[in-house]
């Protein structure tokens, strides 16, 4: 683990310190251009190891120890093989023959063995239902302007799906937008 000092800090670090030494100001411990320094480099600070020598020099005046929830390491993201990624690209870009049959059919089929292809069937399937929902709505309501807008949301799901399969192929996880996520 990493010690302390190198994790980032909020502003709230930065404003313990900055009102640190406006006390020291205060108290004649530290001059009027001393204090304008050392709050400029305080207020510019990204780690805890920025602020150490700001108040070293004072007594008592320590930078508050970092909140707990920095100390801890971040979770690791779940890893996926080469194979589980190429499923997942697949199952999205299956949407574009099968429409949602496809990511159906990886979702029943492969997404038992994998939980990312899972996981991107999953929410390829949501997305092309919502995308059927979206048809009918236009259809039902509007008529003669659903007509000028089905074009637009037929290029707007052609590029989603792209870049859905793209980023599985990455193995990063893709959320699409506007999606009701009916299947878990």
């Amino acid at each position: 683990m990493q010690p302390y000092e190198t994790f980032r800090i909020g502003h709230v670090e930065r404003d313990a310190v900055v009102d640190k030494l406006a006390a020291a100001y205060a108290e004649g411990r530290i001059d009027a251009r001393e204090f304008d320094q050392r709050s400029t480099i305080a207020l510019n600070a990204r780690t805890q190891a920025d602020l150490l020598p700001l108040l070293s020099d004072l007594p008592g005046a320590s930078p508050a120890p970092p909140r707990p929830a920095l100390m801890a390491p971040a979770a690791p993201l779940p890893t996926s093989t080469s194979a589980e990624r190429a499923w997942a690209m697949l199952a999205h870009f299956s949407a574009w023959f099968l429409w949602f049959i496809g990511p159906l059919l990886f979702l029943i089929t492969v997404g038992r063995s994998s939980r990312f292809v899972r996981q991107q069937a999953a929410e390829a399937l949501n997305f092309q239902l919502t995308t059927l929902f979206m048809i009918l709505l236009i259809a039902i309501v509007t008529g003669l302007i659903g007509l000028i807008l089905l074009p637009l949301l037929w290029l707007v799901w052609g590029v989603l799906i792209l870049v859905g399969g793209i980023a599985s192929l990455t193995g990063s996880p893709f959320r699409y937008p506007l999606t009701l996520r009916l299947i878990k």
